[in-house]
């Protein structure tokens, strides 16, 4: 897919490769161009070229200034840009050729349709140097603000990005008179002023090095009413037309007389430079500047400037090497430092240099602390790399809101003051704010920050009612409860599915939705995406920085996401291929709209995922915990789009809606039975989500006792998976499945294994089956071996991980089990026995890729497979497997294959009494709450 979507276009003679990717780094550098990352310059046609952006915003910053200026070694180059491929029609300057100036045509830029209470605001673009004029020049802006102040408006210069955005007092748009005008009229006022403005003040480009060098000698060509702003390989004039046009009359009056020679004469010019840029390369600038040209002096006139003072040519010669060395620095932007923390930052450090000695930066990276944003500077992308991981690993921010509270408990205040008055005894380590209703803010050292979020979580377990309490018993009538008193935890509620008459499969599940494997997984966000609390919180801690990251840089690019809409972004570590952000109604805040807004939400999340192409998703009960939104409207509104968004066949297979609140899996069931009429389809699966276990490991049907009694029982199971722990030597069954790296069957484990139970011939076997050559994802059968329980072998040939779990190994091992389903199929076998495929020492797969990838390969196949003939897969778990059967719950409660049965081992079975499987399923009812348990105090904390 093409990155860079959005071109510019210019025309110039032939470019050779350093000329071009001299070009490139200039529209790379916002400061200078107004640029951004950007693609090659590709000629297009005859001497003319192109360079494009990634992003829209980018290539419009750019072409806001049609006439750009780069300082090339064979003296400067001027680029006229144009936003398409033709040119643009002739028309006629008003002064002469000479001149070779640009005006920028006044661009109203679009208008803002909210802002502050009581207010109008509207945002036009001007030439950047214009607003510096305007900025700078009393007079001028003097007189700017009496006409705005007319019209009852005031205006903000953001010279940076040339914009200015005029606000309305907040009489919408009166005249001066106090009468109201409405907000048509008023743009057109505010856009006549500004025109007229544009009419009266004008910008000349000046790029002749001649008159270059007369206006960097005779500064008394600029005055009170005429700037003159002197940039590298360019300058600019501004004031009032006609005393720019007299100013540019005296100019050729001095070239005339030959004053701007300059080869005797000495200048002077001045460099301006960023500050941290200075900093980081001033000391070497100055001695190359010594070797390269003696005879320039060179002076710090500020932190941000260099003053070059020698001969014309020397100090041009000086001011091209600035700007080379200048241009090898690299900066990043930190985006992980909002404006809380910079401030903290600013107010506790005040120099950058101190920051960036805490930090052990030295003299290679340097750091600016700047109104809005942190950013860092250095020579290489590996050292930046290191100082931002270096400064998000001493410094951070937490934003916990309380759950149940309608404000911060005195008592937690309290214990918070306590600890960080303790902590900054030294100095200022850590701060705690208190924001609006419950919410707790934590800024400063990384370690500080999470003690408190550590003393937050262990008051609001105190607090909690949710406990376990003693170890189970079972009382007379066979239930599984709690020993002692104490508190209840709620019970886990049993998932429920339903088929749709487009074909769309529905899941409610009691879960996680950090563990759900789904191409989306829904994020309950607000509309700055800031994933501070709830459901956002959890999926942003599981996704790691970069989730966090990619949604603030989503937000600088297209602003806040309104209520109703959904923006996709990287899952970042997260079990899916994408995260799509879905900004639900808060409660109270939307006039009694919830639930048809909630809908809306619902409806652009799932339609999203259509476009993209996704076949499953996994949302939770969006705006029912933070945001306040009644349950049964949430749940009605989220099953209601469902319903509709089902009524088509779709690309989309497959909804869960999923909630770790059993209350609202619940609500959204009820939703479903009610919504769906009656067809649901089974209930009760093991796994996170079910309330029960079952244990019968050779029946080909599964038990369906635990199914609720609303809705109709579960269909028939032909595919039924066994789940167990063992040896797989030891597996009665038509198959077993032997991994190996290559054509090598000894190369693992089991290989080894199942050798030495068969002796020689198996060897032999393999090697006659195999003819030596196999590739990764090919499966050679082999068949009659006597020792063994089961008289045939498919050995796997499987690659090493690859750290990609999209990638080719990944791929080899999807191939292979599903070519021996297939094998299966066609042999007319009945049962086939794998073991955990490609955890050991030599594949070194993750382990829960590896079960993700069986399970949905048995589940392609469940669902693919034509025959009725019953048919059993038993995966056989080692048993120096520390954690059995966690990785498999966990995908099956993404999957939900309807043979999937967690067993024990089958040799012991017939060993165990009635009152041995009561003990044994009590201790996992025991375990499994104590999990949850741990789970939840690991959200709080």
């Amino acid at each position: 897919m093409e990155v860079y979507k959005y071109p510019v276009f210019f025309e110039c003679q032939t470019l050779d490769p350093s000329q071009k990717e001299k070009i490139k780094k200039y529209f790379q550098i916002r400061r200078k161009s107004g640029g951004g990352d950007c693609g090659p310059v590709e000629s297009v046609g005859d001497n003319v070229y192109k360079v494009a952006f990634i992003y829209r915003k980018v290539q419009e910053r750019v072409l806001q200034k049609t006439h750009h200026v780069l300082e090339m070694p064979g003296g400067p180059l001027s680029l006229t840009l144009r936003g398409s491929l033709e040119p643009p029609p002739t028309t006629t300057s008003p002064v002469s050729s000479q001149a070779r100036h640009q005006l920028l045509p006044l661009r109203p830029f679009f208008p803002v349709q909210t802002s502050p209470p009581g207010g109008l605001e509207h945002e036009l673009h001007l030439d950047s140097y214009l607003l510096r004029y305007l900025k700078e020049s009393p007079g001028a802006g003097k007189d700017l603000q009496q006409q705005l102040a007319f019209l009852g408006c005031s205006v903000q210069l953001h010279q940076e990005d040339g914009r200015a955005v005029v606000r309305d007092s907040g009489q919408a748009g009166s005249c001066g008179d106090g009468i109201g005008v409405g907000v048509g009229p008023w743009k057109a006022q505010v856009e006549k002023l500004f025109k007229h403005l544009h009419e009266r003040y004008q910008c000349h480009y000046e790029v002749d090095a001649c008159k270059l060098q007369t206006l960097l000698q005779r500064s008394t060509l600029g005055s009170k009413d005429v700037r003159v702003y002197c940039e590298a390989g360019f300058a600019v004039v501004v004031g009032e037309e006609a005393e720019v046009q007299a100013k540019l009359k005296e100019l050729e009056a001095f070239q005339a007389q030959g004053l701007s020679s300059g080869k005797q004469e000495k200048i002077s010019t001045t460099c301006r430079l960023e500050p941290a840029k200075l900093r980081l390369l001033g000391e070497v600038i100055e001695k190359d500047l010594g070797e390269a040209v003696p005879g320039v002096r060179v002076m710090r006139g500020d932190s941000a400037q260099l003053v070059l003072e020698g001969s014309a040519s020397e100090v041009r010669t000086a001011r091209q090497l600035v700007i080379d060395k200048i241009s090898l620095v690299l900066e990043r932007v930190v985006p992980e430092v909002s404006l809380h923390l910079l401030s903290f930052l600013r107010q506790e450090y005040g120099r950058p240099e101190h920051l960036s000695s805490l930090l052990g930066f030295g003299c290679h990276v340097k750091v600016e602390l700047g109104d809005t944003e942190l950013r860092l500077f250095a020579l290489s992308s590996y050292k930046l790399d290191q100082a931002e991981k270096d400064l998000l690993g001493e410094f951070g921010e937490e934003k916990i809101d309380l759950p149940n509270s309608a404000a911060i408990p005195a008592e937690l205040r309290s214990k918070l003051e306590k600890k960080v008055k303790e902590m900054n005894q030294s100095r200022c380590r850590v701060v705690a704010r208190y924001g609006p209703g419950c919410r707790v803010q934590l800024l400063g050292h990384l370690k500080q920050v999470q003690e408190l979020r550590e003393e937050i979580g262990a008051f609001l377990i105190d607090r909690s009612s949710v406990r376990v309490v003693g170890r189970p018993q079972q009382n007379h009538g066979g239930i599984v409860g709690e020993a002692g008193p104490g508190p209840r935890r709620e019970e886990m509620v049993a998932a429920t599915s339903y088929h749709l008459q487009g074909g769309l499969q529905v899941v409610v599940c009691q879960g996680d939705i950090t563990k759900e494997w789904a191409d989306a997984l829904v994020n309950a966000a607000n509309e700055d995406l800031d994933h501070a609390g709830g459901v956002a919180a959890a999926l942003s801690r599981a996704g790691g920085p970069e989730v966090q990251r990619a949604s603030r840089d989503l937000v600088r690019q297209i602003g806040r996401v309104p209520t109703g809409t959904v923006v996709e972004t990287t899952g970042g570590n997260l079990p899916c291929k994408m995260l799509l952000h879905a900004v639900g109604p808060v409660g109270g805040s939307v006039g009694g709209n919830e639930r048809p807004l909630l809908e809306k939400t619902v409806k652009a999340a799932l339609d999203l995922a259509e476009t993209m192409e996704l076949q499953t998703l996994a949302m939770p009960c969006i705006s029912s915990g933070i945001f306040s939104v009644p349950l049964k409207v949430c749940s009605e509104a989220i099953v209601s789009a469902v319903r509709d968004f089902g009524r088509e066949q779709r690309i989309l297979t497959k909804v869960t809606l999923i909630d770790v609140s059993g209350e609202a899996v619940k609500a959204m069931q009820e939703a479903c039975d009610r919504l769906f009429q009656g067809k649901r389809e089974f209930s009760g699966w093991e796994g996170e989500s079910s309330t029960t276990t079952t244990t019968t490991t050779h029946a080909p049907q599964r038990d369906t006792t635990s199914a609720s009694t609303r809705g109709a029982a579960a269909p028939e199971v032909c595919v039924q998976l066994e789940i167990i722990q063992g040896t797989i030597e030891k597996q009665k069954v038509d198959a077993l499945v032997s991994p190996m790296v290559g054509s090598d069957p000894l190369s693992s484990r089991v290989g080894n294994v199942l050798s030495k139970a068969a002796g020689p011939g198996l060897m032999k076997a393999f090697l006659r089956e195999s003819r030596g050559q196999t590739a990764p994802g090919d499966n050679v059968l082999v068949e009659g071996m006597s020792g063994l329980s089961s008289g045939c072998v498919f050995f796997l040939s499987c690659a090493h991980w690859d750290n990609n779990p999209q990638g080719q190994a990944v791929q080899a091992l999807r191939q292979g089990v599903r070519k021996i389903l297939t094998s299966c199929e066609k042999q007319g076998f009945r049962s086939v026995a794998f073991p955990v495929v490609g955890t050991g020492v030599v594949l070194q797969f993750p382990h829960n890729v590896a079960k993700q990838v069986l399970l949905e390969e048995i589940r392609r196949y469940e669902q693919n497979r034509a025959s009725r003939t019953p048919f059993l897969i038993r995966i056989v778990v080692h048993p120096n497997d520390r954690d059995p059967t966690k990785a498999f719950q966990i995908a099956q409660n993404a999957l939900h294959l309807r043979g999937f049965v967690l067993g024990a081992r089958p040799e012991q079975e017939e060993a165990e009494t009635v009152q041995e499987a009561a003990e044994k399923a009590a201790s996992a009812v025991y375990k499994e709450a104590k999990g949850l348990y741990d789970q939840a105090e690991n959200l709080l904390i």
